[in-house]
């Protein structure tokens, strides 16, 4: 579908009327009914998405634009496009570490690509990068139409991941109990805690744990390391807490008191079909007594208990984390949608679309 001439304009989100936020959805909608393997899948639920984009918190600054036909402000009229580029803020724990970095989102309605609207939505916002500071900026794809844009400019693979899903009709419940028994075995007097919020007597050694084996994952080419302090974590759960999910956290300690692994899965009442897990790992010196497999063992059976409308579990993992891809797949966590994150440097990027960085 030709459109001709098109205008991009920002997409002011805490303003934005209930008719652009429709057709926000509308365009996303349809790119996500693309690339989803089960045509009966159900969309991420736009309160929920509406939540976030609203109110991001206070360790990213998001800026967006919509991409209109010329003649677009009609009611009704569909976006063509959409993008966004998030940076961290100085108060975020990991700014020192990622200020260079930005992030970058462009999404193209089916009939309007291979006309340049999103060459046109990334020279916005690479403008926007450049005038913060960034000289890395990386995104994902799932789509082909996204993979073939990130190579014709000459992106760099950083990592290739996947949404893999375990359907809780398909488990073997046996088997998951049969981890739960061992669990004690191989490693005892270790006991598995629970909590939503962690514990002020145990957040400081919590999130050195939580902050240790997130980084010890394979994470490819992607430069962007994770800083978790006691004080960001009590933001990350007030502002989780706002968008009414649950942050369901599984601890092992050890007999010294120590913490030595964790698992954790996100769930909202909006979606109560299905469950995120989260970070998932055990500290270095605490492995090979199969802390990991009870911890995801315990974590399943208890939240088939306290979510009884669940359908799967979600869960994100590269393809190159070996170790638990190893452990999902044995649960029965089963490949759902592929994505890859490229990068790309904004100077040499700034070149190919024709800007001056």
């Amino acid at each position: 579908m030709p459109i001709g001439k098109f205008s991009i304009e920002p997409f002011e989100v805490k303003t934005a009327s209930e008719d652009h936020w429709h057709r926000y959805f509308a365009l996303d909608e349809a790119i996500f009914r693309e690339i989803a393997p089960d045509p009966n899948d159900p969309p991420q639920a736009r309160a929920m998405a509406r939540a976030f984009m609203v109110e991001p918190g206070p360790y990213r600054h998001v800026e967006r634009w919509i991409a209109l036909p010329a003649q677009g402000a009609a009611k009704g009229e569909h976006f063509i496009g959409f993008g966004s580029v998030s940076f961290y803020t100085p108060q975020a724990p990991d700014y020192a570490e990622n200020k260079h970095i930005a992030f970058a989102e462009v999404k193209v309605g089916e009939p309007y690509r291979g006309q340049g609207v999103a060459q046109a939505l990334l020279r916005t916002l690479l403008e926007a990068a450049v005038k913060q500071g960034a000289t890395t900026i990386q995104g994902q794809a799932a789509h082909p139409a996204g993979h073939a844009l990130c190579k014709h400019l000459g992106g760099t693979m950083a990592i290739e991941e996947a949404e893999n899903r375990l359907k809780l009709a398909e488990v073997d419940w046996g088997m998951i109990q049969s981890w739960k028994a061992e669990g004690p075995a191989r490693a005892p007097e270790v006991r598995i805690q629970s909590f939503t919020e962690a514990p002020e007597a145990d957040l400081g050694a919590y999130t050195q744990v939580y902050t240790a084996v997130m980084n010890q994952q394979p994470m490819g080419k992607i430069e962007n390391q994770m800083v978790i302090t006691p004080h960001s974590r009590r933001v990350q759960e007030q502002e989780l807490k706002k968008k009414r999910i649950e942050w369901y956290t599984m601890i092992s300690r050890e007999p010294d008191g120590a913490i030595s692994g964790l698992t954790e899965m996100y769930y909202s009442p909006d979606e109560p079909h299905r469950i995120f897990q989260g970070l998932t790992g055990v500290a270095e010196r605490y492995r090979g007594r199969g802390l990991g497999k009870w911890l995801k063992a315990e974590m399943l059976l208890d939240v088939r208990k306290r979510y009884p409308d669940l359908k799967f579990v979600a869960t994100g993992n590269a393809d190159v984390n070996a170790p638990m891809l190893s452990i999902n797949r044995r649960m029965g966590f089963k490949r759902y949608i592929g994505f890859s994150m490229y990068k790309f440097k904004v100077n040499e990027l700034c070149h190919r679309l024709g800007l001056r960085p």
